[in-house]
C-alpha cells in the first residue's frame, strides 16, 4: 500500500525556490548594495577622508568617454580600460608626483575605479593611488 503525498515536500519545495529567488535578486539586483557595504577595500578611499587630504589631489575618472564628457569632477582626467593606451599618456602628460591618484567610477559596486586603479599602481609603479569610495555618485551627492 502507497502512502499519500504529504503537504511537506511541496512546501519545502516552496520554500527552498522562494529563498532561491530572493537570494538572485539579492545579488543580481542592479540596486543592491555591494557586498562589502560596511567595510572598506584595500586601497578605497571615502570622500570626506580624500577631501582631508593636504597635497595636490589627481582626479582619475575611469567611466566611458561619453559619461565623461556628461559630468566630472573639476580637473580629473579620463583613464579608462577602453583606451589604455591614449588613458595613459593623459595620465602622465598631468602626473605630478607628490600628488595622491584618486580614480572614480559611476557608482559604488562599479569595478572600473579599482580595476584601473590597480593597472597604475602595477603598471606605473606608483603607490598613492587610491579608488574612490561611491564614486561619482557620491561627489555629485556632496555638492551644493
Amino acid at each position: 500500500m502507497r502512502a499519500k503525498p504529504g503537504i511537506l515536500g511541496p512546501l519545502f519545495n516552496l520554500v527552498a525556490l522562494s529563498v532561491l529567488c530572493a537570494l538572485a535578486t539579492a545579488f543580481l539586483h542592479p540596486h543592491a548594495p555591494g557586498y562589502t557595504a560596511g567595510r572598506m577595500e584595500e586601497g578605497e578611499i571615502t570622500l570626506e577622508r580624500a577631501l582631508l587630504i593636504d597635497q595636490a589631489i589627481l582626479w582619475v575618472d575611469a567611466r566611458t568617454e561619453a559619461e565623461f564628457l556628461a559630468g566630472h569632477i573639476p580637473g580629473a582626467i579620463l583613464v579608462n580600460e577602453e583606451d589604455w593606451e591614449m588613458g595613459l599618456l593623459n595620465f602622465f602628460g598631468n602626473f605630478d608626483p607628490d600628488a595622491t591618484v584618486i580614480v572614480y567610477c559611476g557608482r559604488e559596486g562599479c569595478q572600473a575605479s579599482k580595476a584601473v586603479a590597480e593597472r597604475l599602481r602595477r603598471e606605473a609603479n606608483l603607490e598613492s593611488v587610491y579608488h574612490l569610495r561611491g564614486g561619482w555618485e557620491v561627489w555629485k551627492e556632496a555638492q551644493p
